[in-house]
């Protein structure tokens, strides 16, 4: 259990799909979500990179909308459960109008918008993003984003972009994989539309990211299934560490508040207290 508390959790970074070495099915996350405690969660189907080992196209003839349509028929089974990130491909969308219109008919249901820069074969300083940073805009919904010193996926690519664009939110997935997390907590807590998540971010990191951006402006996350049934065990203990370093109003920040706000805004801030 991710909690002994009984208290409501949302990961906001979990996946389902078929993607390389990766085989997610959505009924064995949903059962380890049952047993760590995971009431709902942000999910985007791994499945839907854009190229391949080769930097060939994975999906020539089918376009964009229709790929994360397939997505959302299969999460409409677990009714309010899972949240979908629409996935991107910046280069094989052309469409921004059906897009735009795609997303706002199915705004109950798409939290916001998913990329990882490589397997997108964009960096994210490229202006090929800026026809979706304006779609958020529009659309008031985050874009998430996988951070990693790779020169596609940089975290002071996203921060760059947050900066420029302060009335649209960014979430920097991982927060720098397997790089300088006090650099990227410094992104983040300098620019208040930036948000982090804790995927693959330890405890020791994730409490080093609180003190420094204030719990408001992290998001638990996991990957959950990418790494196997064990997933979830990775982060035994951390709602116990938040919770005695922050306090409970601290805690529910990172593990529920914070998610809620950012993704089920307009359904929760009727349904729920935020404050």
């Amino acid at each position: 259990m991710i909690s002994e508390y009984g208290n409501k959790i949302i990961d906001s970074h979990v996946h389902m799909g078929t993607y390389g070495l990766y085989e997610i099915k959505i009924e064995d996350l949903a059962k380890e979500m049952d047993r760590s405690g995971v009431e709902q969660a942000v999910i985007s189907d791994i499945g839907l990179n854009s190229l391949d080992e080769h930097g060939g196209e994975r999906f020539p003839d089918t376009d964009t909308i229709t790929l994360n349509s397939r997505s959302l028929e299969i999460i409409s089974e677990y009714g309010d459960r899972f949240l979908l990130l629409f996935w991107i491909r910046p280069l094989f969308d052309r469409n921004e109008e059906q897009l735009i219109r795609f997303l706002y008919e199915n705004r109950e249901r798409i939290g916001g918008l998913k990329v990882h820069p490589k397997t997108a074969g964009v960096p994210f300083s490229s202006a090929e993003y800026s026809p979706y940073i304006e779609i958020c805009r529009r659309q008031k919904m985050p874009f998430c984003i996988h951070t990693q010193g790779d020169g596609y996926c940089n975290m002071e690519y996203v921060y760059e972009a947050a900066v420029k664009n302060p009335d649209v939110t960014f979430v920097a997935v991982h927060m720098d994989l397997g790089g300088d997390r006090e650099r990227a907590g410094d992104f983040i807590a300098r620019c208040p539309n930036l948000y982090g998540d804790t995927t693959l971010v330890s405890k020791e990191e994730v409490g080093k990211a609180i003190e420094k951006c204030g719990p408001e402006k992290i998001l638990f996350g996991t990957d959950a299934l990418a790494f196997g049934r064990d997933s979830y065990d990775r982060y035994d203990g951390f709602y116990d560490s938040v919770l005695e370093n922050f306090g409970r109003a601290g805690a529910e920040k990172v593990f529920y508040k914070n998610a809620r706000k950012l993704f089920w805004k307009e359904k929760y801030e009727q349904q729920f207290d935020l404050s």
